[in-house]
């Protein structure tokens, strides 16, 4: 379930074609948009290979993922107080302006993510007495060309906590200030069933 000061929805996520070296990961969204993406699963850890918090997308805007690096979510030991691993991304983007003309742009994505506590956590499937604390900066930079925008805009820079637990997965994940922009407020997502 999603929540934010704009409204509340939900999603479904499934697991399928599960191999030693990848898995796929199916977002329902419930209104006949289904996104699947293609985990690989190495050594390391887990990595996605779309930089994605929230499903969906905006509209008239397509994104094309050419690089991930690092892991999304990595091997058990690192899941310590102190650890902190990186995530590393490059999409290219259009964005339609009207029926003619669009706008092309290069979103590099630079995460660090650090283990930062372990406490109890509630969501709507259920109370767990430990959860593990991940603490995430992200610095998205876009470099645009075409429609007559600058070359370049500064920095985006995004942080978000997530909440782990053993044998269950992320449990919850809030984004700090998402919507700062249109008045402030959070991007929370929570596990309410795990069927």
């Amino acid at each position: 379930t999603n929540a934010d000061d704009i409204g509340a929805g939900e999603y479904t996520s499934i697991f399928s074609d599960v191999t030693d070296s990848s898995f796929t990961l199916t977002t329902d969204l419930g209104d006949g948009d289904v996104i699947a993406t293609n985990w690989q699963c190495s050594s390391e850890g887990l990595l996605s290979p779309e930089f994605s918090q929230m499903p969906g997308g905006m509209e008239g805007l397509e994104i094309e993922f050419v690089e991930a690096t690092g892991v999304s979510v990595p091997t058990e030991e690192m899941f310590e107080v102190g650890q902190s691993w990186p995530t590393h991304y490059v999409a290219n983007a259009t964005m339609a302006i009207d029926d003619e003309n669009s706008m092309t742009m290069t979103q590099t994505i630079v995460m660090t993510n650090t283990v930062t506590g372990i406490e109890p956590v509630s969501v709507p499937a259920g109370d767990y007495s430990e959860a593990v604390v991940v603490e995430t900066k992200a610095a998205i930079t876009v470099a645009m060309s075409g429609g007559g925008a600058a070359p370049s805009l500064p920095p985006i820079e995004m942080n978000y906590i997530s909440w782990y637990v053993e044998d269950v997965g992320l449990v919850r994940q809030e984004i700090v200030d998402f919507f700062s922009a249109v008045g402030g407020g959070s991007y929370i997502t929570e596990l309410t069933a795990i069927e």
